[in-house]
């Protein structure tokens, strides 16, 4: 079960039961103000816990005055030099209540570590790290659900795969005796310099051995190329080795985004991390 993307009136939003929320993921900003009460009234007609919206900066005022807490902030994103914003607005008190502390102490220690504290990966698999093309889509699809029992959008089906390649995100893999073992995706949107870092997935028998720093390096080497200036990445908190990973690529911590995410089995919180690829 995956949650739908449609528009909106001019803008595009994800919504469903599988994440319990709606993401205002484009905002077109002719949709001022109407907008946000009619996402209430969505939120409302189908009892979600929350709206997240990622929205330019300049508009953030229509968004705060309605209730919503900034979570998230990367400078810089669009092409104006705007940067972005993640607002979000809890309808529940129970989806703003952070219940993992344990595993929020480790990322806090993470983000106040000095760089060479991080255990930086060396680049040895860069060199075997593939650019996708739709006739890999069954096999990504595979990797992806032995990899994650549940996802917020549908990497499960090829289709979904082919279409994202065929319009705005670039997959690359790794692949070891003819078999992918591991691969991840930069999204990127014509409307902006930024590009986000994200469906990243190894198998379990591959972790731990430098595939998620490789085929980040050729993903940021791609983008440089396009030209994108600007990374992200949302991370799950409880994956301390993906938050390990883009802090030793000297990303820096954006914010959190709480109880956000279906993700592995369950609803999380997510840590932001930005990188300015010029730098």
């Amino acid at each position: 079960m995956t949650d739908k993307i449609e528009k909106l009136m001019g803008s595009t939003i994800q919504h469903g039961p599988h994440n319990n929320r709606i993401y205002l993921l484009k905002l077109h900003p002719k949709d001022l103000p109407v907008i946000i009460p009619t996402l209430d009234e969505l939120a409302s007609a189908n009892n979600y816990g929350k709206i997240l919206a990622k929205i330019p900066e300049t508009f953030a005022s229509f968004f705060i005055d309605a209730g919503y807490l900034r979570e998230a902030f990367i400078p810089g994103f669009f092409n104006n030099g705007q940067g972005m914003l993640f607002l979000s607005k809890f309808i529940t008190p129970e989806r703003f209540k952070e219940k993992n502390f344990e595993q929020m102490r480790r990322i806090e220690a993470l983000i106040s570590q000095p760089l060479s504290e991080t255990g930086v990966t060396d680049h040895r698999l860069t060199h075997r790290v593939r650019k996708c093309v739709p006739h890999d889509a069954v096999e990504m699809s595979r990797l992806f659900r032995q990899v994650f029992k549940t996802y917020p959008f549908p990497i499960f089906e090829p289709s979904y795969l082919i279409h994202q390649m065929a319009t705005h995100s670039h997959y690359f893999y790794i692949r070891h005796e003819g078999r992918i073992v591991a691969v991840a995706a930069a999204e990127t949107d014509s409307g902006n310099q930024g590009v986000e870092m994200t469906d990243f997935a190894v198998l379990p028998s591959w972790r731990g051995q430098g595939c998620g720093l490789a085929l980040l390096v050729k993903m940021e080497d791609a983008m440089r190329k396009l030209p994108k200036h600007i990374a992200f990445t949302i991370a799950r908190t409880r994956s301390i080795g993906i938050n390990k990973l883009f802090k030793s690529q000297k990303y820096t911590y954006a914010g959190l985004l709480t109880n956000n995410t279906n993700i592995a089995g369950g609803i999380e919180s997510m840590t932001v991390w930005y990188r300015n690829l010029e730098n």
